[in-house]
């Protein structure tokens, strides 16, 4: 899997990544100190953590990524203060090189 793009909000740490875009062969995290490198992997980190169906207090997100298999998907949710699951969306994109036909 490849992160393409992540947005992410964690109420109860304060913790803010408005819009953050990846390349798709490597990224380097590079910065001053307080400059945000250690807040995206705990971004990552949490994520996966939800991903394996944990909750966690107050977050919310909205990730692209690209599996082995070329197929992109956008992944959104938010959970409140108390856990509660409030939205979850997946999608699949069409990948740019796949065409749709329509059937007659």
């Amino acid at each position: 899997m490849k992160l393409l793009r992540l947005s992410y909000q964690d109420l109860s740490s304060g913790l803010s990544i408005d819009s953050c875009d990846f390349f798709s062969d490597l990224n380097l995290l590079v910065g001053i100190s307080g400059a945000g490198k250690t807040s995206i992997l705990k971004a990552i980190s949490n994520l996966k953590r939800i991903a394996n169906g944990a909750s966690i207090n107050g977050v919310k997100w909205d990730v692209e990524f690209l599996t082995t298999e070329h197929i992109r998907y956008h992944w959104l949710g938010e959970f409140t203060s108390d856990q509660t699951l409030v939205t979850e969306y997946i999608a699949v994109l069409t990948p740019v090189w796949h065409s749709l036909t329509l059937a007659d």
